[in-house]
């Protein structure tokens, strides 16, 4: 089965479905799979005035390859799958509430966007992590990432520190904290903590997903594209996190990537039924997951 990605795309449509406008910059090939890519995006409404086609080229595609024992494996087949420079789209991104990047782009393309002067806020979801010069991070506003790429991330920013997955969201996201301006380490099912930079404290966001998924593929691009969408209208990080978090729990109850996405109404009502974010304290219990 072939599915819209990667993750870019699949955080413009999450962005087009919160009911805001997302404009996608990337490349594909002039290709059948970058004519598909093309026809999805436009169907959930995403602007791809700004997605070069290159002649002659072919738009990357990854194969997953899935095992008996629920391992899985992947395969790139690739030409092209980033942009080389922005310089030449300075103008429309200026223009923008939120300048949302992923781990996938050239360290240098995603310094120059991390040190664009425009009104809104840059927000770095380091998946997957690659190198990223380090004075890119105390622009991201906020940088996300799961515990293992946190984990990953940190081997290089603060090998001393020997963190590990087992160490807990808790422990990264304060390590992350000097890092950032603000920081949000999810973890499934669970829920996420982060760090806003306005308090410095730190909140946990208990999610709402079924016990049993019945896709987890997508879930985490819903939240991201969910999140960015809120903060793009003006919430703050407290709501923009429980507005993603909805998004990616709705994700996981339905098969499909972009297709499990839910609308900003859909998602809106989950938020409602989602317990409150709690400051996080000695004794909270990041184990809660609500049915």
């Amino acid at each position: 089965m072939m599915r819209l990605g990667g993750r870019g795309a699949n955080q413009a449509v999450a962005v087009a479905r919160s009911g805001v406008h997302a404009k996608l910059f990337g490349v594909v090939g002039d290709d059948t799979t970058g004519d598909r890519c093309l026809e999805v995006l436009r169907k959930y409404e995403v602007d791809t005035t700004n997605v070069r086609v290159i002649a002659g080229a072919h738009t990357a595609e990854v194969l997953r390859l899935n095992a008996e024992d629920g391992t899985t494996a992947t395969v790139e087949v690739s030409d092209i799958d980033r942009l080389n420079s922005p310089i030449e789209l300075i103008d429309e991104l200026k223009t923008a509430n939120v300048i949302l990047a992923q781990g996938g782009l050239f360290p240098s393309v995603t310094r120059e966007l991390a040190n664009l002067e425009f009104g809104g806020r840059f927000v770095l979801n380091l998946t997957p992590v690659r190198g990223v010069y380090k004075d890119t991070f105390a622009h991201a506003d906020p940088l996300i990432v799961n515990e293992v790429e946190a984990t990953e991330l940190l081997d290089t920013l603060a090998p001393d520190k020997g963190l590990t997955a087992e160490t807990g969201p808790v422990a990264l996201a304060e390590a992350l904290r000097d890092y950032a301006k603000s920081v949000v380490v999810t973890f499934g099912a669970r829920g996420c903590v982060f760090i806003d930079g306005a308090d410095a404290e730190m909140y946990f966001q208990p999610s709402s997903q079924l016990e049993v998924p019945l896709d987890n593929v997508g879930a985490g691009d819903a939240f991201v594209g969910a999140l960015a969408a809120r903060l793009a209208r003006g919430a703050d990080l407290h709501h923009a996190v429980r507005f993603g978090s909805a998004a990616g729990a709705l994700a996981t109850r339905r098969h499909g990537m972009v297709a499990s996405f839910g609308d900003a109404e859909q998602v809106e009502e989950l938020a409602a039924e989602l317990p409150p974010a709690v400051l996080v304290t000695d004794d909270t219990d990041l184990h809660r997951a609500q049915r």
